[in-house]
């Protein structure tokens, strides 16, 4: 695998992380919000830590 290939791995790879972020991120303002959550409730069911939420 060349450098080209390691690096555009990595992208994507972080690309895809972000992704998951920005999705988990929805849901756990849709739980808090739409649903009353509390914040460690919303944790838990979006399997975050709460520092994250």
């Amino acid at each position: 695998m060349g450098i080209e290939e390691l690096m555009l791995d990595r992208a994507t790879k972080q690309g895809i992380q972000k992704g998951e972020q920005k999705s988990k991120s929805q849901v756990i303002s849709n739980l808090l919000e739409k649903f009353g959550f509390s914040i460690e409730q919303a944790a838990e069911a979006a399997d975050v830590s709460i520092e994250f939420v």
